[in-house]
């Protein structure tokens, strides 16, 4: 049956509803006003009845869609360990319906978001704290990310987004699942993961180094006149000037550096070649000259042994370490390292290598010539001792 415009006007005059355009009206039932009875079974006992708390009211709207007024109160009877029984919400008192009013657009307007695919939800402030950029250099930083496609689980503002703040607030996966509204912390891994890819073929090449820009280029765009007359004596010859005033070189105080240093003076042993010197063991592959091993013990768990291993590429000199791994809790991640992997790349970098400017990086097996008693590298043997992670502990 069709209904008119003039009918409808007539149905909502008999129905005495007061229409607001920036409003609608819900009925919502609700329990007695009265805060002498119990709101299950109407017992008027003052001195076994407990006023009901801010969440046993929201319990019972949720679960019997019955509004509880503060300050109501029930019998002791219907409560096991402070909590409501199951039986006693198939028999809360309905008294009458209210109608509430609610102002929709102001619900929505008031609403907070974390959301990167809404340009308008942070300003150029909340960027600038979240992801360490402006929203012009967040957007075009974006727009470079080529190689990437938003999927049913993320945009590509988003995964740019959860990637830049995971390098400047250091949260872990679970707090940015929660913060992006992702499923866990595997999505976050992953996406962290896909996000590095891109940047390294997509950004990187093009902006970062030099061979992000040709020399014609260079000379130019950037290079002045100034700079030209004062510093070159040919046509067409480039001048670069390296200001190294704040350029800063100081000790590090990371956390995991001086710890990863005191992994590896825990785990020195005697030399069996040379007295009175001690020695750090570490595991060469029969296999593979660019991966090596060492095994730490746990600091917690006297049974407990980490198998950490390292993989470099010696012709990759912009790159050389190319994969690491460890067996604790915290070996697998995508950004950064374990405790264990920073004191293995610090014993090699720091402790054993002899830094050759004209061969960068040297060979492992230069590295450790007189180490004689390495053992040979077998497949790593996993035990109930030792703390093996899986994805879901990304």
């Amino acid at each position: 049956m069709s209904v008119g415009i003039g009918n409808i006007a007539t149905i909502y005059s008999n129905a005495n509803i007061d229409i607001q355009p920036n409003s609608i009206s819900i009925p919502i039932f609700r329990c007695s006003k009265s805060h002498q009875s119990c709101v299950f079974c109407d017992e008027k006992d003052s001195c076994s009845a407990k006023v009901l708390s801010r969440i046993q009211r929201t319990m019972i709207f949720l679960k019997c869609g019955v509004f509880v007024a503060a300050g109501s109160r029930c019998c002791t009877s219907h409560l096991c360990e402070d909590e409501l029984t199951i039986k006693s919400f198939d028999h809360i008192r309905v008294s009458k319906p209210d109608r509430w009013k609610i102002d929709i657009r102001t619900i929505l307007f008031k609403q907070k978001k974390f959301d990167f695919d809404d340009p308008s939800c942070f300003s150029d402030e909340g960027y600038q704290a979240i992801v360490g950029l402006s929203k012009e250099q967040f957007n075009y930083l974006v727009n470079t990310v080529s190689s990437m496609r938003n999927s049913h689980v993320r945009s590509v503002r988003v995964a740019v987004a959860v990637f830049l703040a995971k390098l400047r607030l250091g949260l872990s996966n679970r707090v940015l699942a929660v913060l992006f509204n992702l499923e866990n912390k595997r999505v976050v891994s992953h996406i962290n993961n896909r996000v590095r890819k891109a940047l390294m073929k997509d950004f990187v090449p093009y902006h970062l180094g030099l061979k992000h820009i040709t020399r014609e280029t260079a000379i130019e765009e950037h290079q002045t006149t100034i700079a030209a007359i004062l510093h070159t004596n040919k046509p067409d010859q480039l001048c670069v000037i390296a200001d190294t005033t704040y350029l800063f070189i100081q000790k590090s105080r990371s956390y995991q550096v001086k710890q990863a240093i005191s992994y590896i003076q825990e785990h020195l042993t005697p030399s069996s070649l040379y007295d009175d010197e001690p020695e750090f063991i570490v595991e060469l592959s029969s296999n593979d000259d660019n991966i090596v091993r060492a095994r730490f013990s746990s600091r917690h768990i006297n049974k407990k042994t980490y198998v950490t291993i390292i993989q470099h590429g010696i012709k990759n000199i912009e790159q050389p370490i190319t994969g690491w791994y460890c067996t604790c809790r915290s070996g697998r991640r995508d950004v950064g390292c374990c405790v264990h992997v920073a004191a293995l790349l610090w014993h090699l970098g720091v402790c054993r290598a002899e830094i050759d400017l004209n061969n960068h990086p040297l060979p492992t097996s230069n590295i450790y010539l007189e180490i004689i008693d390495s053992i040979q590298f077998y497949d790593v043997q996993t035990s109930d001792d030792e703390d093996v992670t899986t994805d879901d502990e990304i």
